[in-house]
Parts: C-alpha cells; sequence; structure tokens
C-alpha cells in the first residue's frame, strides 16, 4: 500500500490490543460496506473512510456522507483502520507471539523493547543501544516488563522508506512535516530539526488535546443554539394556534367579507409562521451539519488520541487538524453571515388585533397580524 509520501506499509513484528472503532467509520462511503485490509482503506480529508477502489480516479472527488468536495492527492492510508484489522487478524489467529530483533539483521530473539525507537532489540542491540550516545538514555524494558501488557505502540503498523527499503520510519522531521528513517535524516535531512516518534507523537498529542477542548466547546454552544432553534420553532407552532383560534373567533361573528377576511388573514399568519419556521428549519440544518462535523472530528480525534499509534496518528495528524480548523471557520462563517441564532431573551410575538365595533363598511380591513409588535405589510392605516 501507497503513504502520500510514497512510503510503502506492512504489518511489523508486534501486535497489541486490538483498536476499537469508538470514533473510525469502518464503512465506505461510496459503496457503504464494511472495509477489510484486501480494500486497503483509506482516509479523507473529511475523516471519513472509503475503499481505495471506491474512490473516483478524478482530481477532486466529493465525499458522499458530508459532501465536502476532496482533492485526492490530500487522500491518505487510513493507518489506524489498518492497525486494527491487523491486530484483530493476528489476536484471532494467536494470544501471543515471539518477538525479534528488529535492530539487527540477525533476526535474533528479542528480549528488550526500546520504548523511544520503538525497537525489539536482542542482547547485543541493547548493550550496543546503552553505548552509543544518541540513545544511552533511551527506556528500554524486558520481555518480562512487558509480559501483561499490550501497549497501543506495540500493535502499530510500522512504514518502511521508499528510499531505503529496510529502513522503517521511526523519525519525525520538524523542518520538512513528514516521517523519515534513520538514513534519510542523515542524508537529505540533514541539519533538520528532528524528533523520534514516540517523542513527536506525544507532542502532537497534546496539540490535538488543545485542539479537543475547542471543538467540544464549539459542540456544546452548537447544542445550545440548536435547542434555541427548536424551543423558538415550538413557541411560534404555540403561537399560530393561539392567533388561529383568535382569528376564527373573530371571523365567525361577521358574514360575508368578514369571512372572507378572516380567511386572508388565515393565509397571511400561513405564510408569515411558515416563512419563520422555514427560516429556523434552515438554521436548525446548518446547525445540525456543523454539529455532524464537529462530532466526527472530536470523535476521530479522541480515538486517534486514545486508542491510535503514534505513527497513525503522527501520519494523519495533518488531516484531523485541516478538518478541525476547516470546520470550526466554516462555522463561524456560518454564525456570523447565514445562521443568526434566536435571542433566548426575545419572545416570540406574534398577534391578532382587531376593532369588534368597527363599521360595516370597514369590515374588509378588520384585523392584521403583527409580528414582533409591527403590523405586517399590507395592514389597514390605524394598526400602524
Amino acid at each position: 500500500m501507497e503513504s502520500s509520501d510514497g512510503a510503502q506499509t506492512t504489518t511489523e513484528q508486534v501486535t497489541g490490543n486490538p483498536t476499537g472503532d469508538a470514533g473510525l467509520d469502518t464503512k465506505c462511503v461510496f459503496c457503504k460496506q464494511d472495509v477489510s485490509e484486501t480494500s486497503e482503506p483509506q482516509l479523507l480529508p473529511c475523516l471519513h473512510t472509503a475503499c481505495k477502489l471506491c474512490i473516483p480516479r478524478e482530481p477532486t472527488v466529493r465525499c458522499s456522507e458530508c459532501q465536502l468536495e476532496i482533492n485526492s492527492a490530500d487522500i491518505i492510508s487510513h493507518l489506524f483502520l489498518v492497525e486494527q484489522l491487523a491486530s484483530n487478524s493476528s489476536e484471532a489467529k494467536s494470544e501471543s507471539k515471539a518477538y525479534n530483533c528488529t535492530s539487527c539483521e540477525d533476526s535474533a530473539s528479542a528480549t528488550g523493547f526500546c520504548t523511544d525507537c520503538q525497537d525489539w532489540l536482542c542482547d547485543a542491540c541493547i548493550q550496543a543501544h546503552q553505548r552509543v550516545r544518541g540513545t544511552k538514555d533511551h527506556v528500554i524494558r524486558t520481555k518480562d516488563e512487558l509480559e501483561g501488557e499490550k501497549p497501543t505502540t506495540l500493535g502499530q503498523k510500522y512504514m518502511f522508506c521508499d528510499t531505503h527499503k529496510q529502513e522503517q520510519l521511526k523519525l519525525y522531521c520538524e523542518s520538512c512535516d513528514k516521517l523519515t528513517c534513520r538514513d534519510c535524516q542523515l542524508q537529505e535531512h540533514k541539519d533538520h530539526k528532528y524528533q523520534f516518534l514516540s517523542s513527536a507523537c506525544e507532542q502532537h498529542k497534546i496539540y490535538l488535546n488543545t485542539l479537543l477542548a475547542k471543538i467540544r466547546e464549539k459542540q456544546s454552544y452548537i447544542e445550545g443554539a440548536r435547542n434555541l432553534v427548536t424551543k423558538r420553532h415550538h413557541e411560534i407552532t404555540q403561537h399560530e394556534q393561539k392567533v388561529t383560534s383568535d382569528i376564527k373567533m373573530f371571523a365567525v361573528r361577521f358574514i360575508t367579507e368578514i369571512n372572507k377576511r378572516g380567511k386572508l388573514l388565515l393565509q397571511e399568519l400561513n405564510d408569515i409562521c411558515n416563512k419563520k419556521k422555514m427560516q429556523l428549519s434552515s438554521k436548525n440544518e446548518e446547525l445540525m451539519s456543523l454539529s455532524l462535523k464537529l462530532g466526527q472530528c472530536h470523535k476521530f480525534a479522541e480515538a486517534a488520541i486514545n486508542r491510535g499509534s503514534d505513527v497513525a496518528l503522527v501520519f494523519s495528524k495533518r488531516a484531523i487538524c485541516n478538518q478541525a480548523a476547516h470546520v470550526i471557520r466554516q462555522m463561524r462563517t456560518v454564525l456570523k453571515t447565514r445562521c443568526e441564532i434566536p435571542n433566548p431573551q426575545h419572545v416570540v410575538d406574534i398577534r391578532f388585533l382587531y376593532e369588534a365595533e368597527f363599521l360595516t363598511n370597514h369590515i374588509a380591513n378588520l384585523g392584521c397580524i403583527t409580528v414582533d409588535q409591527q403590523p405586517v405589510v399590507g395592514t389597514p392605516p390605524w394598526a400602524k
């Protein structure tokens, strides 16, 4: 499978606890079927999932779930699901596994695990690891210490460098914002600022947690706004029913012209209320759309932090951050320009005004509909 950087991905030597699917879409947005390892799940910039073959071969595609227009070049491998599927498959076959050293070419039996490099090490490599200046301060845990534990990092799918085929991408070049291998960091990325994968992951987790806090805040606001819209819709319906009753009582008192006027006023009332309810429904749909997008970002980012591996998180963090920033910007635009939220202090004021003793020759103009204490256009002069 190819990543956006051209790197090859493969299942590596370790497996851990199967990642839960909470927050991760397991169905393709195009074919609506559950993805599998053979379908090569892809992560869209909107954080939805698609089978590789289901994605149209076009420069831009539209997500059938959220209708976001996507640049095909921004679609990346869905490492979170790839790891989950591989982990589930491995655990179905065996509950335990012998690990080999990944630092040397002898494939000797591993006796320890470096939590900084994310490598299984044999005795010889552990000694060398503790002598080299760059790795002597790394934390190495023995297999006995890891007994009974299934760290998330042990179940991740490693990626291999496209240039140095045998080298895993275990470094993060901050200057280039990409995963690199040790050889690339010493050659193409020489003098660039870099971090070990685990350190970069912790840094990005902090940033994503900050982003999550903002998303939760926006979600709370959106939920409150939706509640206000729903409440206002209900209040308008109640007032519509009451005013309708008033108009009917008014119309019954008169004949012919009064009855005609009553029907006209009912139509005006319906038009006014329907217009306002349509506006509120439209606002509610926009808020619902924003809520769904924020919910998707929240679930996915939370899943990435709590259940995803270091590689998947760092590899996908741009997509996550970009989509979250896009949704927040979209929300600000909608709230500022198109989605005025009802003021909870502003009560619905729709009334029917009339004079029971008005002269018979003016019956045709009796009564009018007022909204917020203002008569609607076309009402008689006496009501203005």
